[in-house]
C-alpha cells in the first residue's frame, strides 16, 4: 500500500478521515503481526453505521453556504479583513488569512481554524510563494478577497510623487497582483471562483485631501470591471468578481 486520500466536506473532517485510517492501517498491522485479523460481519457493520442515535447526530449538521471553498483574505490580520475572515469562515469557508505581519495573520486564522501567512502584497515574489503554499496545502482557491490598503492623505494638486506612487503600488497594482494570481489557479482547477475588490466609498464619492487615497482606488474599481469583463464567462463554472 502506498498511501490513500481521505475526503470529507470540509479539511477538517477530511483530516480526521485520515488520522482515524491511519490508526486502522497500524492496528490491522499489529494484529497481523501477532495472528489474523478479520473484519466484523457485514450485518453489525450495517448496524453501526445505521444506528438510530448515529443517524440522528448526523440529521443535524446541515452544509453551511460556503463549504467546501478556500478562501484567500489579504490585509486580513487586523480590521476589515480580519473581519472578512470571521464572516467567511462563520459562512463555512476554510480561511487563508494573509498579512505582511506574519504573527497577526497566525492570530487571526486560529481563531477562524484556518491558515495565516506572511504576504506582501507589493512584492510579487511573496504573493506568487503565498499563492503557491495555498495551493500545496488546500490543493487550490475558491475565493480572494483583496482587501489590503492604505489611506495617503494631501491636496491632489500639492503631494509629492513618491506618497502618489506609493499609494498607487498598494492600493492599485497589489490587486492585479494578487487577482492575477488567484485567476491563474482558478483557470488551472477548472471550478471557477469569486475576486472581491475593497474598493472604498473614495473610487466613487471622493473627499477633500484624500486624493492619493481615491486614485488608485478609483483605478480599482475599474480593474474589477475588466476582470469581470473578460472572465466571468456566464457559465457554471466561471470566475465571478465584486467589490465589498
Amino acid at each position: 500500500m502506498w498511501g490513500f486520500l481521505a475526503l470529507a466536506n470540509s479539511a477538517g473532517a477530511a483530516s480526521v478521515a485520515a488520522d482515524l485510517a491511519e490508526t486502522n492501517i497500524d492496528v490491522i498491522t499489529d494484529v497481523e503481526s501477532m495472528g489474523n485479523y478479520e473484519v466484523i460481519p457485514e450485518a453489525d457493520i450495517f448496524d453501526i453505521e445505521y444506528w438510530s442515535l448515529e443517524q440522528a447526530k448526523l440529521g443535524k449538521s446541515s452544509e453551511k453556504p460556503l463549504q467546501r471553498q478556500i478562501a484567500a483574505i489579504t490585509g486580513g490580520g487586523s480590521g476589515i479583513g480580519a473581519a472578512c475572515a470571521n464572516a467567511f469562515a462563520a459562512a463555512g469557508a476554510v480561511v487563508v488569512v494573509l498579512d505582511r505581519d506574519k504573527e497577526a495573520a497566525q492570530n487571526v486564522a486560529s481563531s477562524v481554524g484556518g491558515l495565516g501567512l506572511a504576504c506582501d502584497v507589493t512584492d510579487s515574489d511573496s504573493v506568487s510563494n503565498a499563492f503557491d503554499a495555498i495551493c500545496e496545502r488546500f490543493g487550490g482557491l475558491d475565493l480572494l478577497v483583496s482587501n489590503a490598503g492604505a489611506a495617503w492623505q494631501g491636496k491632489i494638486g500639492e503631494v509629492d510623487e513618491d506618497t502618489l506612487r506609493e499609494s498607487f503600488e498598494l492600493n492599485f497594482f497589489a490587486h492585479q497582483s494578487v487577482a492575477k494570481a488567484a485567476v491563474r489557479i482558478m483557470k488551472a482547477q477548472g471550478t471557477g471562483g469569486c475576486l472581491l475588490f475593497n474598493t472604498s466609498k473614495q473610487a466613487i464619492n471622493p473627499g477633500p485631501d484624500f486624493g492619493p487615497y481615491g486614485l488608485p482606488k478609483a483605478a480599482t474599481l475599474f480593474l474589477m470591471k475588466q476582470y469581470a469583463l473578460e472572465y466571468d464567462q456566464h457559465s457554471p463554472h466561471s470566475i465571478k468578481c465584486g467589490e465589498c
